[in-house]
């Protein structure tokens, strides 16, 4: 199930490709809005979202997909059981994050809470998403638009 690089952009036009990411995109959404205006009473922007914020979210989107998922995965699935193939790409896409984690001060936070599970999760669902619409830009979108979230609620 190996992807071309001509075909990592997608071949398909068919609307019904997209629609797992569209379905993502309203879970992402409810993910972060329904606790924070439960919390406030109110949906409240985080005071250090900026426009620098917003553009390292959406860069760190582009960049880790290209590795994770446009490099990585693609080059593993050449061979191998999908689900083997994303697990593993799932535990080097969390263990990416652990030096970030440590620097400031929150990895044992993280590996405490959910938040190392729900990374996984992501990895998963941005892993699927790119196998389902054969296309780079949908996982691209994905993890662009959950960081933009991250850094804005």
């Amino acid at each position: 199930m190996f992807f071309k690089k001509s075909e990592l952009l997608g071949n398909s036009k068919k609307a019904v490709d997209y629609i797992p990411m569209c379905i993502f995109i309203i879970l992402f959404t409810a993910w972060f809005l329904i606790p924070n205006y439960y919390q406030n009473g109110t949906i409240v922007i985080n005071r250090s979202f900026n426009a620098e914020a917003a553009l390292s979210a959406i860069f760190a989107g582009i960049t880790e997909e290209m590795v994770f998922r446009g490099l990585l995965l693609n080059s593993a699935l050449k061979d191998r059981r999908t689900w083997v193939v994303f697990s593993g790409n799932a535990v080097m896409f969390l263990l990416i994050h652990f030096p970030i984690w440590i620097r400031e001060g929150i990895f044992v936070t993280y590996m405490t809470n959910i938040v190392f599970l729900q990374l996984i999760a992501l990895s998963l669902i941005f892993s699927w998403t790119f196998v389902k619409s054969r296309n780079i830009l949908t996982a691209i979108i994905l993890h662009a638009y959950w960081d933009l979230l991250c850094c804005m609620l």
